[in-house]
């Protein structure tokens, strides 16, 4: 997931060369990438650094999901 959240904090050509490169042989249609690309431009940066946040915040307090 910080790989997507690399992706979002960049351009959108650079997100998707990013990911086609990294992603394109698992996703050979580009399903998940013009998925990922779509909601990043439809979604405010806010929604985005809330869901990278939490995620960050389970690693430091070594919470997890099934707690």
């Amino acid at each position: 997931t910080s790989f997507l959240e690399f992706c979002f904090k960049q351009s959108k050509s650079e997100a998707e060369m990013l990911l086609i490169e990294n992603l394109g042989s698992y996703d050979p249609d580009h399903e998940f990438i013009d998925k990922f690309l779509n909601y990043r431009d439809f979604l405010p940066a806010n929604v985005f650094d809330m869901a990278f946040q939490g995620r960050n915040d389970s690693k430091v307090t070594g919470a997890s999901a099934k707690n």
